[in-house]
């Protein structure tokens, strides 16, 4: 495998082009942050010949709040360091921009685009779990001009895999506004190390109040945790209806590690990501309650490994 063509594509026109006339062998770059490592160690994907550059496209990289609907808009091309310094994102999403301040350095965030972190696919990407909880939806076309629009939800068939074809661009991302409505969130994620870490695990919850204070819908989404990326229906149906207390967050909480095992099965990994997820999802659910306590034992039993927010 080797790299001999680079295109730089201007337009969503010109790029859709370049992906007819490149075919299979075709490869999309945006930030480059993982494929650039890939390509350097032999890894990328057999096949590929050509990469096509859509990182000066000006669509892609655009960045729309309140749009049609009260729709929030984001190009694959916005980059993770612009999604943390919004502060009208931030007040859309109320997470999102907590998931990308944590991706690798400040390099990395300054390159690394959220479409890159969704077609990945890989099961530690730090925005895929609050896309899930935001219930985004992903806009794809394809070299014929045909549009289709498909939720994240839906989009990651299996492990690493994800639903889009060979002949199809990424062009957005949306999601409803959350902002000025009773909705909360929180954002963990736990890592080896303060700076430039892979999560080990990441979870994010959106709970939405109603005017007597009870859960009226819960969000939960953990990665790293399932076959491919999902949200956590059992813990969030057992939230629905009640009044936030320790007790009912520590329920939801073991109802999250319960979840994991029945979808994931009991494999060699579970006798320490049991305990985290349980842990991990209960202080996150008691951040939104407004009912934190102080920690009285850690996340796990590796004195190695730290916890970021």
């Amino acid at each position: 495998m080797s790299i001999e063509r680079f295109h730089i594509a201007h337009s969503i026109d010109e790029a859709l082009d370049l992906l007819a006339k490149e075919g299979s062998g075709a490869q999309i770059l945006a930030g480059g942050t993982d494929l650039l490592v890939a390509l350097r160690a032999g890894a990328l994907d057999a096949g590929k010949t050509a990469f096509i550059d859509i990182s000066r496209i000006p669509e892609l990289s655009r960045l729309t709040l309140n749009g049609p609907d009260g729709q929030c808009q984001l190009g694959p091309c916005v980059t993770h360091h612009r999604i943390a310094e919004d502060a009208g994102l931030g007040r859309a999403s109320i997470i999102l921009g907590q998931a990308s301040h944590s991706v690798g350095s400040p390099q990395i965030r300054r390159r690394g685009t959220i479409g890159g972190n969704i077609l990945t696919a890989a099961q530690c990407a730090d925005t895929i779990p609050v896309l899930l909880a935001l219930d985004a939806q992903l806009l794809l076309r394809d070299t014929k001009g045909t549009d289709r629009t498909m939720a994240i939800k839906d989009f990651f068939p299996a492990p690493k895999k994800t639903a889009i074809k060979a002949d199809e661009l990424l062009l957005g991302i949306s999601f409803a506004s959350l902002a000025g409505k009773p909705w909360k969130g929180s954002y963990y994620k736990l890592i080896r190390r303060a700076a430039v870490a892979k999560s080990r695990l990441n979870f994010a919850v959106l709970i939405k109040t109603d005017l007597q204070g009870k859960v009226d819908e819960a969000r939960i989404s953990i990665g790293s945790t399932l076959p491919t990326p999902g949200r956590f229906t059992p813990a969030e149906e057992l939230l629905k209806g009640n009044k936030p207390s320790i007790e009912l967050a520590q329920a939801a909480a073991d109802a999250c590690s319960a979840y994991m095992i029945q979808v994931a099965g009991r494999r060699w990994s579970a006798e320490y990501k049991e305990p985290v997820v349980r842990n991990l999802a209960r202080r996150g659910i008691l951040k939104v309650f407004g009912l934190e306590q102080a920690p009285e034992e850690s996340l796990e039993q590796h004195p190695e490994a730290q916890h970021g927010a």
